[in-house]
């Protein structure tokens, strides 16, 4: 939506009162000080206010915790639970 109104800092700058927030392909940014501080601020919102939440990443937990940090891994193992964790293995379908 921020996209197709042309104004995507004003829209991404507040994900903590959208409803439903859904984090696609997370760890495939860049890693930068200010990706994870952003990421970690919005992801600690959405937690301490119990806001549902879908992550979506082609990476396991350990190496997400490398790349995010650990401090961002756990806190969305936290919001998901571990029986929510869905893992799915498969070939690459975009070759």
């Amino acid at each position: 939506d921020a996209y197709s109104k042309h104004r995507p800092e004003e829209e991404l700058t507040n994900p903590d009162e959208r409803q439903l927030l859904i984090l696609d392909d997370i760890g495939a940014e860049k890693a930068t000080d200010f990706v994870a501080e952003t990421l970690y601020r919005i992801v600690n919102h959405r937690y301490v206010h119990r806001l549902p939440t879908i992550f979506t990443s082609n990476m396991r937990l350990e190496e997400l915790a490398g790349r995010i940090g650990e401090r961002v891994t756990w806190r969305i193992v936290e919001m998901c639970g571990k029986e929510r964790i869905v893992h799915i293995e498969g070939p690459n379908l975009r070759l």
